[in-house]
């Protein structure tokens, strides 16, 4: 065990990290601040002329310009031609990669910092044991400039199910060692229950992930008794299940065996009027992720986006121009003879879903290849909003809507007095022009300015 530390260690200090931008926190004292004459989405609607007023870390009012008497010693911020909104909310994060095509050791730390630099103020990590546990205790405890941050423990599968087969193709020896072993998996209810208070106590989630789900197709798959053992053990615990899910008829079992959100699209087969009418009777949320299944591809035929450009390695944007898609011996054979029928499954899914009523949340899956810590959100909101999301609805997904899941008393997600105070200022109107949430002026995360530094 002392060889395989140490060769590992060894892997560690040779991989050099991938760059990031970075952020860091206004020198300024916190004082006052005014929003003057500023167009606000307040997280289900857009206002026009408001001024918005923060003391501190937490918003005091939002009034029409000119109706109350500026505060002499605030800090005043010009609103005309801008727009206010609260901080956006990734609901699908991962922190053990930055998106490389190259599995390297992950930075959480910089990952906080482009998650900030990109406007997402909140999120949630989905199935990353250590490195989710460090950044979040770093975070709170101000070491770390992040976002606030929601766990959902390592995750819960079959023996030798997803994520194992993934992270066999992905990861060299040893490291693929120790992170296998890190996996939670169950070979029955029993056995479900066990892990799941197991995971609970070890790691304190906010959320219990359990994956429910055959990838690649064949791999082995968790049995309902087990899924449905784990969902009410989590409950019994106070701690809400996620499931991952890209079947329609896993997605459609896991909503009614009691999860309280699924974190996929379904990608694998068309959602039937029948399905799409239980899982609206459930009112389970569903994440979007739509746009991760193209992700390598869209870099490679379409370049980075202008974020993307300020924000990641231009030596890791350059591979993935050479060389798209992916390259996984053992696991990628059976992604790339689908992904075709994968991509256009999940859109016909995602739009099944949005006529059908079924609440959607916006996440990213941010971690995985060419699926980029903060940017791949601004390819997210512009994929929906192409694919059929009114841009209101878009908005009110990955901001409101979105913390009201992570919190359902509501302290976050909306611009009005009461409320903390992460925002996100950039230029134009995103109701009319959804690309004007990538113009990003400034952010503030509990009313503190962050400071964003481009590559």
């Amino acid at each position: 065990m002392k060889n395989l530390l140490f060769l590992s260690m060894i892997l560690l200090v040779n991989c050099s990290k991938m760059e990031l931008a970075s952020v860091s926190k206004s020198q300024t004292p916190q004082k006052n601040i005014i929003f003057q004459d500023v167009s606000v989405f307040n997280g289900s609607t857009m206002l026009r002329n408001q001024d918005v007023l923060v003391t501190g870390s937490t918003i005091t009012s939002v009034t029409q310009t000119g109706t109350n008497p500026l505060l002499e010693d605030a800090i005043q911020i010009d609103g005309t031609g801008r727009t206010l909104l609260p901080g956006l909310i990734d609901i699908h994060i991962h922190v053990f990669s930055a998106g490389e095509k190259d599995i390297l050791p992950p930075d959480p730390k910089s990952i906080g910092g482009a998650l900030l630099y990109a406007g997402i103020t909140s999120a949630l990590i989905t199935a990353d044991p250590d490195d989710a546990t460090k950044l979040v205790l770093s975070s709170r405890d101000g070491t770390t400039l992040a976002p606030h941050l929601y766990t959902s423990g390592p995750g819960l599968t079959a023996p030798g199910g997803h994520p194992i087969p993934l992270l066999r193709a992905m990861l060299p020896w040893p490291i693929r060692y120790f992170a296998i072993r890190s996996v939670f998996t169950a070979a029955n209810s029993d056995e479900a229950q066990q892990q799941t208070r197991r995971i609970v106590e070890k790691f304190q989630p906010d959320f219990l992930k359990i994956i429910y789900d055959d990838l690649p197709p064949g791999a082995p798959h968790l049995s309902y008794k087990s899924l449905k053992a784990a969902i009410t053990e989590a409950k019994n615990n106070g701690v809400r299940p996620i499931v991952h899910a890209t079947t329609t008829s896993d997605a459609v079992e896991a909503a009614e065996a009691g999860a309280a959100l699924l974190v996929h699209i379904p990608q694998r087969g068309i959602l039937d009027y029948e399905q799409i009418k239980r899982l609206v009777a459930t009112k389970v949320p569903v994440v979007t992720t739509v746009n991760l299944i193209t992700a390598s591809r869209d870099l490679s035929s379409g370049g980075p986006s202008i974020l993307e450009k300020s924000m990641v390695d231009p030596k890791v944007l350059e591979v993935w121009q050479k060389e798209p898609a992916w390259d996984l011996p053992g696991f990628s054979d059976e992604i790339d003879t689908t992904y075709g029928q994968v991509a256009e499954e999940t859109r016909i899914n995602f739009q099944k879903l949005l006529d059908g009523g079924v609440s959607l949340l916006i996440g990213t899956d941010s971690g995985v290849h060419g699926v980029f810590p903060g940017s791949s959100l601004h390819r997210e909101i512009e994929t929906v909003v192409n694919l059929g999301m009114p841009p209101l609805d878009a908005l009110k997904a990955v901001t409101s809507a979105s913390a009201l899941f992570l919190d359902p008393e509501g302290s976050f997600g909306f611009i009005r007095a009461g409320q903390r105070a992460d925002l996100l200022l950039v230029k134009g109107d995103p109701s009319s022009d959804i690309t004007t949430v990538s113009k990003i002026e400034k952010v503030f995360l509990e009313g503190v300015e962050i400071k964003r530094q481009a590559l």
